[in-house]
C-alpha cells in the first residue's frame, strides 16, 4: 500500500508540474490566461448509480454490457472502481493527460482481481475530435497477466472555425486483464475557465432535473403535468412541459474502438517507427513539422468515428453532411447541421411534407433525422396524406425557448393525422378549457403510424412524447381492435412501452430519435417505464 501512495504522488506529480506558459488565444478567456485547463471527472452514470433502490426500478435499466463490433467482445460495465482520478488539457496544444488509480471488481463485486495506478496520455488535430489515450509507447509487449488501462476521448467544445477543443470531453476508459476488458465512462467538466464567446460550449447554466433525486420521488410518474411559464410556444403550438427522465451514458466509442490497435503497443510502436522512416529529412529536422506530423499519425490511428471531415458517402452513394449531436436533448449543441429545408428543395419533396413555419429557421437536424421525417412523409402520403413539420432545431442547436428540448437536432415536432389530412396541427387536447376531442384526429391513423415508426429501420426511435388523453384514446382502440393479441402484438407493446406523457402535446406529437453510433457525443437518456394501456 506504501508503494501504491508512493506512485500516487509521483504521478500527481508529473500532472501539476507542468509550468503554465502566458501566452495569446482567441479562444481564452480574460480570466484564464493558462493554457493547461484542470479537469473535474465525473461517471457518466453517477445520477442513476445514487438514486435508491425503489425508485431506481421505475426507472429503464442503464446497459452493462457493451459489445464491441470490430473485436465482437463483450465490455463490462460497473466492476471497475476508479479513485484519485485526474484529467488536465492543454487548449493550445491539445493535449490531454488522465491519471488515477483503477480497481478490478469481481462480478459480485465482493473482491479486487488487480489494482493499477495508471497515467495516459494523447493529443489530437483542430479537426479531429476522438483520440486515443495510451501510455508511453515502448517496443516492449505488455505481460498479458498485467492490468492495461487505454482510452478514447470525444471532444464535447469546438470554436467558431469549427475547430474541435477538449475543454469538456467523454473519456471512454479501457481495462484489460486477462484477456477481459472493462469499460467505464468519465465526463470532463473545467474546474475555473470561464466561458468564451468564440466557443460553442454546452449550456453550463442548465438547471438539472433530478439533483435532489432522494425528494424528487414523483419522476417516474409520467402523468404529472409540468405546465411551462407559457401556453403557447414561438408557432402558436401548445409549449411542451418538462419531462422526467436523468442523463446516462454518452453513446462514445466503446462499441466501434479498434481494441486490437488500442492495446497493442508493440504493433503501434512498429507502425510509427515505420511510418517516421519514410518521412523525408526536412520533417525530421523540424521539429515543428516532425510534431505536426507525429499527430496525424495519431489521428489516422482509428478513424472509426472521427470528425475530420464534413461531408461523407453513406451506403446508398448518397453525399451527406457528417454532422454532430453534443450533450443532451435538452442541454447541447449541433454542429455542421443538415438541413430540411435544403433537402425538401434539392430532391423535390413538397407532396410529402410542409415546413410549416419556414420563417423561424428551426428546420436544421442531423441528417438521421431528415431520413426519418422523409420516411414518415412516404408513409403519409400512402392515404393521400402530408406530414406537418414544426419545429427541429436552430442551426447550431441550443436553446430554443419556451421549449425545453430541442437542442440537438433529434427532436421534431409533427402534426397528428386527421380523418382528411388537411388540418395541420389538429387541437385534440385543449388545455386552456380542458377539453378532449377524439375526433380532431385520427385514431386509427395514429396508432398505424406509430405501429410503423416503431418497426421502420430507418432510424431507431428514442420515445414519442404525447398527452395522456390520447395515449388513454389509442390504447382504447388497441384493445377494442385486439390488437395485443393478433399477429402484431408485440408491436402493439412496443408502441406504448416508447409513449410518454409531457404536457402541452395536444395539438403536435414529438418525435425523439435514438442516439446511435453516428452520435458518439450524443448522451443516451435514461427514461422512466412506461405504465401505458396495462
Amino acid at each position: 500500500m506504501q508503494n501504491l501512495l508512493i506512485a500516487i504522488s509521483l504521478i500527481s506529480l508529473m500532472t501539476s508540474s507542468c509550468a503554465p506558459k502566458k501566452y495569446s488565444s482567441q479562444i481564452q478567456s480574460v480570466e484564464e490566461q493558462q493554457e493547461i485547463i484542470h479537469q473535474k471527472v465525473e461517471p457518466t452514470l453517477q445520477k442513476y448509480d445514487k438514486l435508491t433502490n425503489d425508485l431506481a426500478l421505475k426507472y429503464e435499466a442503464p446497459e452493462r454490457k457493451i459489445k464491441n463490433k470490430h473485436n465482437n467482445e463483450e465490455l463490462h460495465i460497473g466492476l471497475v472502481k476508479l479513485s484519485d482520478t485526474k484529467s488536465t488539457y492543454n487548449s493550445q496544444t491539445r493535449e490531454m493527460k488522465v491519471s488515477g488509480v483503477v480497481e478490478i471488481l469481481s462480478d459480485d463485486k465482493t473482491q479486487i482481481l488487480g489494482q493499477k495506478v495508471f497515467l495516459i496520455s494523447g493529443k489530437h488535430s483542430p479537426k479531429k475530435g476522438i483520440f486515443p489515450l495510451k501510455p508511453a509507447i515502448t517496443n516492449q509487449t505488455p505481460d498479458e497477466t498485467d492490468i492495461q488501462v487505454r482510452a478514447r476521448v470525444t471532444c464535447l467544445d469546438f470554436d467558431k472555425n469549427d475547430n474541435f477543443l477538449c475543454t469538456k470531453s467523454i473519456i471512454d476508459l479501457f481495462i484489460k486483464k486477462d484477456k477481459k476488458i472493462y469499460t467505464e465512462q468519465l465526463e470532463t467538466k473545467n474546474e475555473t475557465m470561464s466561458q468564451s464567446p468564440t466557443v460553442l460550449n454546452l449550456n453550463d447554466d442548465k438547471t438539472e432535473k433530478n439533483d435532489d433525486l432522494e425528494s424528487d420521488q414523483s419522476t417516474s410518474d409520467t402523468t404529472k403535468e409540468t405546465h411551462p411559464s407559457t401556453l403557447t410556444d414561438e408557432n402558436g403550438l401548445q409549449a411542451e412541459g418538462q419531462s422526467h427522465e436523468i442523463k446516462g451514458r454518452y453513446v462514445g466509442t466503446a462499441a466501434t474502438t479498434q481494441l486490437d490497435e488500442l492495446f497493442d503497443d508493440a504493433l503501434a510502436y512498429l507502425k510509427k517507427k515505420k511510418k517516421k522512416s519514410n518521412q523525408n529529412h526536412e520533417s525530421e529536422n523540424n521539429n515543428e513539422s516532425d510534431t505536426s506530423a507525429n499527430e496525424q499519425n495519431d489521428d489516422a490511428e482509428d478513424d472509426s468515428n472521427d470528425f475530420n471531415e464534413n461531408f461523407k458517402v453513406d451506403q446508398t452513394g448518397r453525399v451527406i453532411k457528417k454532422n454532430q449531436a453534443f450533450g443532451d436533448y435538452d442541454a447541447g449543441k449541433l454542429r455542421n447541421a443538415s438541413s430540411l429545408k435544403e433537402q425538401m428543395n434539392t430532391l423535390k419533396l413538397q407532396n410529402l411534407y410542409e415546413i410549416s413555419f419556414p420563417e423561424r429557421s428551426t428546420f436544421y437536424g442531423t441528417q438521421e433525422m431528415m431520413d426519418i421525417i422523409e420516411t414518415i412523409g412516404k408513409k403519409m402520403n400512402e392515404n393521400q396524406d402530408k406530414l406537418y413539420v414544426a419545429n427541429i432545431s436552430k442551426i447550431q442547436g441550443g436553446r430554443l425557448p419556451p421549449s425545453v428540448s430541442h437542442q440537438i437536432g433529434m427532436d421534431v415536432d409533427l402534426g397528428y393525422p386527421t380523418p382528411n389530412g388537411r388540418v395541420k396541427f389538429p387541437v385534440v387536447v385543449d388545455r386552456r378549457n380542458k377539453i378532449f376531442n377524439t375526433n380532431a384526429y385520427s385514431t386509427r391513423k395514429t396508432f398505424e403510424l406509430f405501429k410503423f415508426l416503431v418497426t421502420q429501420k430507418t432510424t431507431p426511435i428514442a420515445r414519442i412524447f404525447t398527452d395522456q388523453h390520447i395515449i388513454n384514446d389509442l390504447c382504447a382502440y388497441a384493445k377494442k381492435n385486439n390488437e395485443f393479441t393478433g399477429p402484431d402484438a408485440s408491436v402493439a407493446r412496443q408502441v406504448f412501452n416508447i409513449l410518454s406523457h409531457v404536457d402541452g402535446h395536444g395539438d403536435h406529437f414529438h418525435l425523439r430519435l435514438m442516439c446511435t453510433d453516428n452520435q458518439p457525443a450524443c448522451n443516451k437518456i435514461i427514461y422512466p417505464k412506461s405504465n401505458n394501456c396495462r
